[in-house]
């Protein structure tokens, strides 16, 4: 160690405070995902009776008898979450037998407009607008994920839904319609049939 040292210019040879300024020259910004992901290098989570199909949007639960309206990726608990679109905090709250807590951003994608539910994400935000790579919650074990995981039938990961928005018409009402959507199509990575990035798509 050097003293006197001032840690945000890192002279005499000292090394900056990178939690004091993480801007300052020595430090290393966090790395962000690309727009259209969730999180840095997305992977399919697994589910322990289906395999990746069950971590999939599509009735691959079960033996192919449960639909699965989403799409898990891995994340660790407390990791950040981000979205994916910028747009605005449409609503959040707490499903305790299914999401957990949530989070949903209404974003313009491909031209149209639909709202993104984060789900087992404790809040960052509540209202207002975000840009695309901006943290919106954490990971958590919230909702059903818990007794997943204690079960030993789910890792720990992110459950993202996806509806286009159609007048006035609730989550809900759109749910199980056509205007429920594969989140696969709208995320930037793709996704080989064993769950990892597709070559060249993942960021």
């Amino acid at each position: 160690t050097c003293e006197p040292c001032d840690p945000l210019a890192a002279i005499g040879g000292c090394e900056p405070d990178c939690d004091l300024d993480p801007t300052a020259e020595g430090c290393e910004s966090e790395l962000l995902p690309c727009e259209g992901n969730p999180i840095e290098d997305p992977r399919i989570a697994a589910q322990t009776n289906s395999g990746i199909a069950g971590g999939r949007f599509g009735m691959a639960r079960n033996g192919g008898t449960r639909m699965h309206w989403g799409l898990d990726i891995q994340n660790a608990p407390g990791a950040s979450v981000y979205a994916m679109f910028g747009g605005t905090v449409h609503a959040t709250g707490n499903q305790p037998r299914g999401w957990g807590n949530w989070v949903m951003i209404r974003s313009t994608v491909n031209g149209k407009t639909v709202d993104v539910v984060y789900a087992h994400t404790a809040p960052a935000v509540t209202g207002g607008t975000v840009s695309a790579g901006t943290v919106i919650g954490v990971s958590n074990d919230s909702g059903n994920l818990a007794e997943a995981i204690r079960d030993g039938d789910a890792v720990p990961h992110l459950h993202i839904e996806v509806a286009e928005v159609s007048g006035s018409l609730e989550w809900n009402d759109r749910k199980g319609t056509p205007l429920h959507l594969n989140p696969e199509g709208v995320l930037t990575t793709k996704f080989e049939s064993n769950g990892d990035p597709v070559p060249g798509t993942s960021c």
